[in-house]
């Protein structure tokens, strides 16, 4: 199992090297659900994919959600808003005991076109 300063590192390195670079929209996420029922959510029609970053049985997964949104909030992709709503500290239930944090993420047209 990976430490709390791993995860990040591993999350951190994913979005970087993965993600930031293919894409034209990102925005961090945790859910309680499974990853491909969160994905068919209505909020995130238009996305190209659904990154998993990290997966625990402990809620407090919620930590590494709320600082890769602190380390990215300014980065012109991201479309986490800026002091939005109360998710970072709420209560995540989960019926399968599992909880993620992922990233969605729309992918750049430009790059398929240079591809």
């Amino acid at each position: 199992m990976m430490t709390k300063q791993e995860a990040f590192k591993y999350a951190c390195n994913k979005i970087d090297n993965q993600i930031i670079p293919n894409c034209c929209w990102f925005k961090i996420g945790k859910t309680g659900d499974a990853p491909k029922d969160r994905f068919n959510q209505p909020d995130y029609a238009g996305c190209k994919g659904l990154t998993l970053l990290c997966s625990s049985d402990s809620s407090t997964i919620s930590e590494l959600e709320k600082a890769l949104i602190n380390r990215y909030i300014n980065n012109h992709l991201c479309g986490n808003i800026k002091g939005g709503n109360a998710s970072l500290g709420d209560n995540m239930t989960s019926e399968y005991d599992k909880y993620h944090v992922y990233v969605v993420w729309k992918e750049n047209r430009n790059f398929l076109r240079n591809r």
